[in-house]
């Protein structure tokens, strides 16, 4: 499962970004400090005490705007086909689950929530950057995401055997695992900023952590209590 899905993304990253792309998908519509000048205006033979920024323009910026469509383009496919994908895997693993346990069913929803929120939000991000409006970034992230249902589906259906069943947590294993070691925890080891910012970061990282490990404790332990 994990070999699975860092291939996948590798496969996503390989065909979305062209040579020397940046891998930052924010884009701004204001000039940014390293395309400006700084100009101190001479006036009677006096500097004046008004400095101005003024734009740069590079020929290559002004002369690849059908490179920059075709890029954005080939990265709005690449982020809804990979949404979709992972969307149906993450249904699969709900419906496996539910018919598991109640409490599988129930500690695997709350994981998959967890963790699709900020995707769902970063994906949304690279879709209106990449060129879309907000309200068809909208549509197509909605759209995407039915692809769980599918799973869900599925993973009901198919669950009766026992093998399958393994099968699928074993994949869903590797999903969560990918995910928390790729994903997750270069972002929780490297926090920037200064010395209080770090620190409430760190504090709100181990909060998510321990209530995250509270909830499966108490699925586990109240497990023949829950009926659904």
């Amino acid at each position: 499962g994990i070999y699975a899905f860092y291939f996948m993304e590798m496969c996503f990253n390989l065909f979305s970004k062209s040579d020397g792309a940046e891998d930052d998908h924010g884009h701004s519509h204001l000039p940014s400090l390293d395309k400006m000048e700084l100009h101190s205006g001479m006036k009677n033979g006096k500097t004046t005490s008004r400095s101005e920024l003024y734009e740069v323009q590079s020929n290559a910026d002004s002369e690849s705007p059908k490179i920059s469509t075709a890029s954005s383009r080939s990265l709005i496919f690449m982020v809804l086909l990979g949404d979709a994908l992972h969307n149906f895997a993450d249904g699969l693993a709900i419906g496996a689950a539910f018919t598991e346990s109640a409490s599988v069913g129930i500690a695997t929803t709350i994981t998959v929530f967890c963790h699709e929120l900020p995707h769902e939000l970063g994906d949304y991000a690279i879709l209106v950057s990449s060129g879309l409006s907000r309200g068809r970034a909208l549509l197509f992230n909605f759209l995407s995401s039915l692809t769980a249902f599918i799973g869900l589906y599925i993973g009901i259906s198919v669950s009766t055997d026992d093998t399958v069943r393994q099968w699928i947590f074993a994949i869903t294993a590797g999903l969560f695992l990918y995910i928390a070691l790729a994903d997750m925890m270069p972002h929780l080891t490297k926090v920037k900023g200064p010395h209080g910012k770090r620190l409430l970061m760190i504090i709100c990282n181990n909060i998510g952590i321990f209530v995250g490990v509270l909830i499966l404790v108490l699925l586990s332990l109240f497990e023949s209590k829950i009926k659904v």
